[in-house]
Protein backbone atom coordinates (compact mmCIF):
# COMPACT_ATOMS: atom_id res chain seq x y z
CA UNK A 1 0.00 0.00 0.00
CA UNK A 2 1.17 3.48 -0.73
CA UNK A 3 0.99 6.05 1.44
CA UNK A 4 -1.26 8.91 0.72
CA UNK A 5 0.52 11.93 -1.92
CA UNK A 6 2.88 9.52 -3.32
CA UNK A 7 1.23 9.06 -6.69
CA UNK A 8 1.29 12.57 -8.37
CA UNK A 9 -1.21 13.11 -10.74
CA UNK A 10 -1.42 15.65 -13.43
CA UNK A 11 2.18 16.35 -12.60
CA UNK A 12 4.82 17.43 -15.57
CA UNK A 13 8.11 15.45 -15.48
CA UNK A 14 10.52 17.93 -16.43
CA UNK A 15 13.49 15.42 -15.81
CA UNK A 16 14.68 12.19 -14.58
CA UNK A 17 18.12 10.85 -13.36
CA UNK A 18 19.18 7.40 -12.68
CA UNK A 19 20.69 7.29 -9.28
CA UNK A 20 23.60 4.96 -8.65
CA UNK A 21 22.21 3.49 -5.21
CA UNK A 22 19.10 2.69 -7.84
CA UNK A 23 15.68 4.60 -8.10
CA UNK A 24 15.35 8.17 -9.79
CA UNK A 25 15.42 11.86 -8.92
CA UNK A 26 12.77 13.56 -10.31
CA UNK A 27 12.27 17.08 -11.08
CA UNK A 28 8.80 18.61 -12.06
CA UNK A 29 7.58 21.45 -14.31
CA UNK A 30 6.95 23.73 -11.58
CA UNK A 31 10.22 23.03 -9.68
CA UNK A 32 9.30 20.59 -7.30
CA UNK A 33 11.58 17.18 -6.86
CA UNK A 34 10.82 14.00 -5.22
CA UNK A 35 13.21 10.71 -5.42
CA UNK A 36 11.11 7.80 -6.34
CA UNK A 37 12.38 3.77 -6.15
CA UNK A 38 9.49 3.21 -8.90
CA UNK A 39 8.24 5.30 -12.13
CA UNK A 40 5.89 5.21 -13.52
CA UNK A 41 4.87 7.50 -16.99
CA UNK A 42 0.95 7.21 -17.40
CA UNK A 43 0.68 9.16 -20.53
CA UNK A 44 0.13 7.09 -23.33
CA UNK A 45 2.02 5.90 -26.22
CA UNK A 46 3.96 9.04 -26.90
CA UNK A 47 4.77 9.41 -23.55
CA UNK A 48 6.88 12.20 -22.65
CA UNK A 49 8.46 10.02 -19.88
CA UNK A 50 9.26 6.92 -22.09
CA UNK A 51 12.68 8.72 -23.56
CA UNK A 52 13.73 9.71 -20.09
CA UNK A 53 13.78 5.77 -19.03
CA UNK A 54 14.37 3.87 -21.73
CA UNK A 55 15.54 4.43 -26.05
CA UNK A 56 12.54 2.13 -26.94
CA UNK A 57 10.07 3.90 -29.21
CA UNK A 58 6.30 2.76 -30.03
CA UNK A 59 6.07 1.78 -33.84
CA UNK A 60 2.87 2.02 -35.35
CA UNK A 61 0.89 -1.33 -35.34
CA UNK A 62 -1.50 -0.04 -38.49
CA UNK A 63 -4.37 0.21 -36.48
CA UNK A 64 -5.48 3.80 -35.25
CA UNK A 65 -7.70 4.31 -32.51
CA UNK A 66 -10.27 7.82 -32.56
CA UNK A 67 -12.11 8.18 -29.58
CA UNK A 68 -15.50 9.46 -29.22
CA UNK A 69 -17.90 10.78 -26.65
CA UNK A 70 -21.63 10.74 -26.58
CA UNK A 71 -24.14 12.71 -23.39
CA UNK A 72 -26.82 10.92 -23.34
CA UNK A 73 -28.74 14.23 -23.30
CA UNK A 74 -28.23 15.24 -26.58
CA UNK A 75 -30.78 14.11 -28.34
CA UNK A 76 -28.88 13.93 -31.89
CA UNK A 77 -27.54 11.30 -30.14
CA UNK A 78 -30.19 9.48 -28.44
CA UNK A 79 -30.15 6.24 -30.78
CA UNK A 80 -26.95 5.73 -30.35
CA UNK A 81 -26.82 5.93 -26.74
CA UNK A 82 -30.02 3.87 -27.00
CA UNK A 83 -28.25 1.29 -29.14
CA UNK A 84 -25.37 0.62 -26.71
CA UNK A 85 -27.52 -0.15 -23.77
CA UNK A 86 -26.02 -0.16 -20.04
CA UNK A 87 -23.07 -1.63 -20.51
CA UNK A 88 -20.54 -2.22 -23.47
CA UNK A 89 -20.76 -2.49 -27.39
CA UNK A 90 -18.66 -3.72 -29.47
CA UNK A 91 -18.79 -3.94 -33.05
CA UNK A 92 -15.95 -5.53 -34.61
CA UNK A 93 -15.16 -6.08 -38.78
CA UNK A 94 -11.88 -6.73 -40.67
CA UNK A 95 -9.96 -3.20 -40.61
CA UNK A 96 -12.40 -1.46 -38.39
CA UNK A 97 -14.26 -1.58 -35.02
CA UNK A 98 -16.64 0.26 -32.89
CA UNK A 99 -15.75 0.00 -28.97
CA UNK A 100 -18.18 1.87 -26.35
CA UNK A 101 -19.26 1.36 -22.60
CA UNK A 102 -22.16 3.38 -21.40
CA UNK A 103 -21.47 5.35 -17.67
CA UNK A 104 -23.86 5.12 -14.69
CA UNK A 105 -24.70 9.11 -14.95
CA UNK A 106 -25.38 8.21 -18.59
CA UNK A 107 -22.01 9.26 -21.03
CA UNK A 108 -20.87 7.42 -23.16
CA UNK A 109 -17.20 6.69 -24.32
CA UNK A 110 -15.25 5.02 -26.56
CA UNK A 111 -13.08 4.17 -29.39
CA UNK A 112 -13.38 3.81 -33.46
CA UNK A 113 -10.52 1.72 -34.35
CA UNK A 114 -8.92 1.63 -38.13
CA UNK A 115 -6.35 -0.20 -39.77
CA UNK A 116 -5.12 2.40 -41.56
CA UNK A 117 -1.80 3.66 -43.21
CA UNK A 118 0.49 5.68 -40.83
CA UNK A 119 0.04 8.60 -43.08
Amino acid sequence: MLAPGRIRWGQKLAAIRHRPQGGHDLTFADGSTTRADITVGADGAWSKVRPLLTPAKPLYSGTCFIEIALSADDHDCQASVTAIGSGTLMVVAPSKGIIVHRYADGHVCGYVALNKPEE
